[in-house]
């Protein structure tokens, strides 16, 4: 575990390189630095994969893990995953790989049209899912972003519109294909289900927010009930962690 001077130094040298496309609150994030390994930061560095600080907790990954996982990617032909979306380095690059040509063998794309992978490739409950739903013989279509499907099904559970799932899902899959952003595609296809647009839109932006946050917290979620930091005044440092 870091002490408080290296845990400063790590932290400036972060935020004086930080990724700010989407600015984000960096207190939440701290206490992921605390287990953060420096070899591993080098090594980001050296293959330009920005951090923000819902990312920083890959900085704590076993160096070897991590060398691997990025090294493979690089082999083949995948590294750009990573520098798009640094959370994905938490997961097993072995298991990236195999369905990697599980994807290319069913002729299932795993970029959307933008270049961007898609979350299915790295989470096993996304590719369980898109796999499942391949394999499902039923009149809905697919939906090929995962993230994106999980933010509607959100939306019917606001709206409690179970009932229309099936068509609601069959709209999102034909106007996905338009490209448009993950809000823009929601309001397209629920709001022929509102007589509040307004309305509509001010719930989906909470639930964004919320998932967002949600999933941001994943490495945070283990550490909540440590006590944050006691600072003693003669040597500064951490001095325990709540049972």
């Amino acid at each position: 575990m870091k002490n408080t001077k290296d845990l400063t130094t790590l932290y400036k040298s972060l935020k004086e390189n930080e990724e700010t496309k989407r600015p984000i609150q960096s207190e939440p994030w701290v206490t992921s630095l605390l287990f953060a390994r420096d070899e591993n930061k080098v090594l980001l560095d050296e293959y330009n994969i920005k951090l923000t600080p819902d990312t920083w907790i890959v900085l704590s990954i076993e160096p070897e893990v991590l060398k691997k996982t990025i090294l493979r990617a690089k082999d083949l032909g995948f590294l750009e995953a990573y520098i798009q979306n640094p959370s994905y380095l938490k997961y097993d690059v072995d298991a990236v790989i195999k369905r990697i040509s599980e994807f290319e063998h069913l002729n299932i794309p795993y970029k959307n049209e933008k270049g961007k992978y898609q979350t299915y490739l790295f989470s096993k409950r996304a590719y369980d899912y898109v796999i499942s739903s391949i394999n499902k013989k039923n009149d809905t279509k697919s939906i090929m972003d995962v993230e994106l499907k999980e933010y509607a099904d959100r939306v019917i559970e606001t709206f409690a519109m179970e009932d229309k799932k099936n068509e609601i899902y069959n709209k999102l899959s034909e106007i996905e294909k338009q490209g448009l952003g993950i809000k823009e595609t929601l309001m397209e296809v629920f709001k022929v289900y509102s007589d509040n647009i307004d309305y509509l839109s001010t719930n989906i932006d909470e639930i964004l927010n919320s998932y967002k946050e949600e999933k941001g917290r994943v490495a945070w979620i283990f550490l909540k009930n440590l006590d944050f930091w006691k600072m003693n005044k003669k040597n500064t440092r951490i001095l325990h962690l709540k049972k």
